[in-house]
């Protein structure tokens, strides 16, 4: 990957900076270094602390283009159902906030792809060319993994937005999502806590032998570092967010054979998309 950003938040750009201050030299506050960008709203209150000496302001892009939906009423009903529940017994139970994000594509060796898509401006010396390989090519893609262990509060009015994020990077065509690889990797971060091919299935076809697994895996592991590096920067409510390995074959396996112990009648099937089922 090429043209990541050095930076992934206003902290870590100050600490970035900071690092490279000399020994004894006074370093402003993370506060004074938000001010200096655009303010995010002009007309609200907090805009008169700004000095916009950096024309940049941070912000979140917006996906809820959808103003109102029919099960809106219902889903926001059982989330709160799911919070007072775990409101009521929070000395019994974890409560966590999983989800697979947006596939990253990453090149092949030797032949890097922008970190950015086609398009998109980037930031680069004057004589610097910008030439990579096009994403639309591009075979080998990565998943994030994000899971968000959520301190509950005390009542059902507290924030349930603060906890420890947990951050797996997975390989797409070896180690696809499932419901088992999910509740395998959960269990190890519980644990950790106490203590040319023109598809990705395809691809998985083709790439099976164990040689060419171990080669694959070799060559993505750089992108997969290098994301994880980005990853460890960042912070939710001041509390770091740590990454975790997918779940191997084996600890997939071996939790089947208690969810079998538990059920004889289970089947792959049911926790396997047909499309993703690899046994």
């Amino acid at each position: 990957m090429l043209y990541l950003a050095k930076a992934v938040s206003i902290k870590d750009l100050h600490s970035t900076v900071k690092e490279r201050m000399p020994e004894g030299a006074n370093i402003t506050s993370v506060k004074w270094l938000r001010y200096q960008f655009q303010p995010l709203n002009p007309k609200a209150n907090t805009s008169k602390y700004y000095k916009g000496n950096i024309n940049v302001k941070m912000m979140v892009q917006k996906r809820q283009v959808r103003a109102e939906h029919v099960d809106s009423h219902y889903c926001a009903a059982a989330w709160r159902y799911l919070r007072e529940f775990a409101v009521k017994n929070r000395h019994l139970v974890q409560l966590v906030s999983m989800d697979g994000k947006h596939k990253i594509k990453c090149g092949e060796p030797s032949f890097p792809l922008a970190a950015a898509e086609r398009g998109k401006k980037m930031i680069v010396a004057m004589n610097q060319t910008m030439a990579v390989c096009d994403h639309d090519f591009s075979k080998c893609t990565l998943t994030p993994s994000v899971n968000l262990l959520i301190d509950i509060p005390p009542d059902i009015n507290g924030s349930f937005y603060r906890g420890n994020v947990f951050v797996g990077i997975k390989d797409s065509i070896m180690q696809p999502s499932s419901a088992l690889r999910h509740s395998a990797e959960l269990a190890g971060i519980l644990a950790l806590g106490e203590a040319n091919a023109g598809s990705v299935k395809e691809m998985r076809d083709k790439v099976n032998t164990p040689e060419l697994k171990k080669q694959l895996s070799e060559s993505l592991q750089f992108p997969v570092d290098l994301i994880k590096s980005q990853m460890v920067r960042l912070s939710l409510k001041d509390e770091s967010f740590q990454v975790f390995d997918p779940a191997e074959d084996e600890k997939i396996d071996a939790l089947w054979k208690l969810c079998l112990d538990v059920d004889k009648s289970l089947k792959v099937l049911h926790t396997f998309l047909f499309s993703r089922l690899i046994y």
